[in-house]
């Protein structure tokens, strides 16, 4: 109504303009724009990788014993340790169905917890104390049958119908029958309980499907392995013969090394010997060489030396005697 009234009145239609659809360049430089102008309630800060990957490296965050559970969910959320292995297991509380896998889970800790709560030092007394229980059940239900049993003098009597006793006898067979189902039918003197429990934590291992198609792989490959075994056990009796005819005629031909080695050693000790004396002999020869060489060089700047001082002496007596003659002229013209 007063969109309609607005038209009346100005008699033109109400246009609204949208912004123009940005470029991705734009979207891009808004985006990192908006990442960049943080409120004040946020704090922006800088973390070195580096140093960080340093400081905490091998380091592990354990929440252990921390109760994360809400007021919300019926189940209590559990933390666990950094190390702890864990498992789904649905409570009581729990809508959902409990799956197989689960429930094998839940036996498996179950049984492994039992075992760690019972004491090692009570094992005896549990299996005495279960092993007189069952005694005495047996005893018990010997008594019944004993009584059941019909005498001497009602044998020509008519068979009674099934009585209470009856009842009672076949209830107790039945809870002995499902007890031995349970614990195994153990004699006196058995294993104690703890060992029963590891057994039936063993057979709760063999249903896992993980184990048991481990299990299938491990068997397929001995079978692989044991057939590649009998294939190689037929070729390798030639192979055998082939290899110790080739030894024995390498035993053949060594044997005469072997026979010629003592005298074979001894010419090389003698000479490496040589060897040895011919090697300081040319030592000795290289440095009588060297000195030889260094003697001629001498020589050869001696000579040089005499032949520059007899040049040079040469020369002075001819000047002096040049001299001489001059003087003795003069004193023959200073004579006149």
């Amino acid at each position: 109504m007063y969109l309609h009234g607005a038209m009346a009145t100005n008699m033109k239609e109400d246009v609204y303009e949208s912004e123009e659809p940005l470029t991705e360049a734009d979207r891009d430089q808004k985006y990192f724009r908006d990442e960049l102008t943080l409120p004040e309630e946020l704090q922006l800060v800088h973390l070195d990788i580096d140093g960080a990957l340093k400081r905490f490296q091998g380091r592990l965050l354990n929440a252990q014993n921390v109760d994360f559970s809400d007021s919300i969910s019926p189940l209590g959320k559990k933390s666990y340790g950094s190390v702890a292995y864990v498992l789904e297991i649905q409570g009581k509380n729990s809508d959902e169905p409990e799956t197989f896998e689960q429930k094998f889970q839940r036996l498996h800790m179950e049984i492994g917890e039992l075992a760690q709560c019972i004491p090692t030092g009570k094992d005896e007394a549990v299996t005495t104390k279960s092993t007189s229980l069952l005694k005495s059940m047996l005893d018990e239900v010997k008594a019944r049958k004993d009584v059941a049993k019909p005498t001497k003098g009602d044998q020509t009597a008519k068979i009674p119908g099934p009585s209470q006793a009856d009842g009672n006898v076949k209830s107790l067979e039945k809870r002995l029958a499902r007890i031995e189902s349970l614990t195994g039918h153990l004699p006196a003197g058995a294993q104690p309980l703890t060992d029963a429990i590891e057994d039936l934590r063993l057979r709760t291992d063999v249903l896992n499907p993980a184990f048991m198609e481990t299990a299938d792989s491990k068997l397929v490959a001995l079978l692989n392995k044991l057939k590649q075994v009998e294939e190689k056990k037929g070729n390798s009796n030639e192979e055998i013969e082939q290899n110790v005819n080739e030894l024995l005629a390498l035993m053949s031909k060594w044997d005469g090394v072997c026979a010629n080695l003592p005298s074979k050693t001894k010419k090389l000790n003698s000479l490496s010997r040589l060897h040895e004396c011919a090697q300081q002999f040319s030592e000795r020869l290289n440095r009588l060489s060297n000195t030889r060489e260094m003697i001629e060089k001498e020589i050869l700047k001696n000579r040089t030396n005499l032949d520059f001082v007899h040049t040079m002496a040469k020369n002075e007596v001819a000047a002096l005697v040049a001299k001489i003659e001059t003087l003795e002229g003069h004193l023959k013209k200073m004579e006149k």
